[in-house]
């Protein structure tokens, strides 16, 4: 007669394979990818122009509706017109935050987590590749350099921003997440807590099994 013990040993061992293999691929869906969804550019500027809640907003024509906030926009000029005032560099001001070393300042568009809009102000000197944020920190390293070591956004965050930060001559426009150093930190916690589900139910199973076959011994 055939012993049953070994096939009830694996059935025990697949059972809790199956749970673990189960938990672990819910925490990676709970988890997700951790990037936001990156609009296009004109969606994200048209939010902007029908917004009349855009903290730090330089072009605010103070309060009202909507589609107040679009007539005065009108009354200016093109939407295209509008959305170079926003991201075209402007001398420093007599009433600017400007640090010493920048003449320049130009706005950033940021989409946060939550939906709210916010423009932030960058400054550079003319004719140079290092940037400087509100806060005094310098980049050296373009766009991809300000986000890799920001300390103002994180990868929840999306902005609307020219591909080359510090031209004065013209640079590609696009929507990219305002944070990359902070992918890998969740990478890596995100592996980390799997690997312990994995390794707490390896060591439950060990368990059982050893139970089980204690009692069939028996």
């Amino acid at each position: 007669m055939t012993d049953p013990r070994p096939r009830s040993r694996v059935r025990l061992f697949r059972s809790a394979a199956m749970t673990a293999a189960a938990l672990a691929a819910l925490m990676l869906t709970s988890c997700g990818s951790g990037e936001p969804e990156i609009p296009e550019r004109e969606e994200l500027f048209q939010e902007y122009l029908e917004s009349t809640d855009v903290v730090n907003d330089p072009l605010d024509s103070g309060g009202g509706t909507t589609e107040d906030r679009l007539a005065n926009f009108a009354a200016y000029g093109t939407p295209q017109q509008t959305f170079n005032r926003l991201l075209s560099p402007s001398p420093c001001g007599a009433d600017s935050d400007c640090p010493a070393e920048a003449d320049l300042q130009r706005s950033i568009l940021v989409k946060h987590e939550d939906e709210s809009l916010e423009v932030l102000t960058v400054y550079f000197g003319e004719g140079t590749d290092t940037l400087i944020d509100s806060t005094g920190e310098s980049y050296t390293g373009g766009l991809d350099d300000f986000r890799e070591n920001n300390n103002l956004l994180d990868a929840d965050d999306v902005i609307l921003a020219p591909s080359d930060i510090t031209s004065t001559t013209g640079s590609d426009i696009v929507v990219v997440t305002g944070h990359t150093g902070s992918d890998t930190w969740r990478t890596w916690a995100t592996g980390g807590v799997i690997a312990a589900v994995v390794l707490g139910f390896g060591g439950l199973i060990a368990l059982l099994i050893t139970r089980r076959r204690a009692r069939d011994d028996s």
